[in-house]
């Protein structure tokens, strides 16, 4: 039995010692091993790194002074208006945005009969700049800087919202709103608020003063709108960017969004 264990205990010292042989003659391979795994994982995090984009988008409501247009949509009438969209590279790389996709995302119902769409003819009517300049993609944005364009949008107008609005911009000018050449995002709250509504057909209170001049004032009573209450719908945009790396950025925005700073 003693026989025994000084056989156990010399092949379990004579295995130990070819534990150690092994690990001494393969230190440099195991080490030079470790130092290429470590080394690909580093290049393959900078590569990452180095593709790396991020872009803030902030949208903005229109303007006041923001010019509008009303037009003969496919099947209604249709209102245009200016919203702002900024664009912020936050990223270490210089970023080219190359497409863009713009979709209604809102699922509600204008009016009896007629459900808001998510896509139409003339929906998106291109990006211009402050002053009126259309511009083109791609809008190439370097590290740390911002672009701001305006994105034309073409909104669907209830049918019998337009007919009060233009009516009562019709008793004030003789002219429908379809032939109106300067009109304002100030002009189109000023008639909605004595027309007590807006273009979606939703119930708006206030007031308006014009006074010698012919300058228009007005006020409303407006609580922020919820784009899915089923009493006070209007229609939601999704703008979607495809930068040159195939990487998508995507921002909501509506007529009623609260401007973000």
């Amino acid at each position: 039995m003693s026989a025994n264990k000084k056989k156990r205990n010399s092949n379990r010292n004579k295995g130990q010692n070819q534990e150690r042989k092994w690990l001494k003659e393969n230190a440099f391979s195991l080490l030079a091993i470790l130092i290429s795994v470590l080394t690909s994982g580093w290049t393959i995090y900078q590569d990452l790194e180095k593709n790396k984009e991020e872009i803030t988008i902030n949208s903005f409501e229109p303007s006041e002074s923001s010019k509008i247009s009303f037009s003969h949509g496919p099947k209604k009438n249709l209102i245009t208006l200016e919203f702002g969209i900024l664009l912020s590279n936050t990223s270490d790389n210089t970023i080219s945005l190359i497409d863009h996709r713009l979709e209604q995302t809102t699922p509600f119902t204008l009016q009896k009969g007629f459900n808001y769409p998510n896509g139409y003819g003339g929906m998106d009517d291109g990006f211009f700049e402050a002053n009126g300049t259309e511009v083109s993609m791609p809008f190439v944005i370097k590290s740390g800087e911002s672009k701001l364009v305006y994105i034309k949008t073409a909104v669907i107008t209830n049918d019998n919202a337009y007919k009060k609005i233009n009516n009562v911009y019709k008793k004030e000018t003789g002219n429908d709103l379809l032939s109106a050449q300067k009109l304002t995002y100030s002009d189109l709250e000023y008639y909605q608020v004595k027309a007590e509504t807006d273009i979606y057909g939703n119930n708006v209170k206030g007031n308006t003063i014009q006074d010698s001049s012919e300058e228009k004032t007005y006020y409303h009573l407006t609580d922020t709108h919820d784009p899915y209450d089923i009493d006070d719908p209007h229609p939601t945009f999704l703008l979607t960017f495809k930068s040159a790396k195939g990487n998508y950025f995507k921002e909501e925005y509506s007529q009623y969004k609260m401007n973000q700073f």
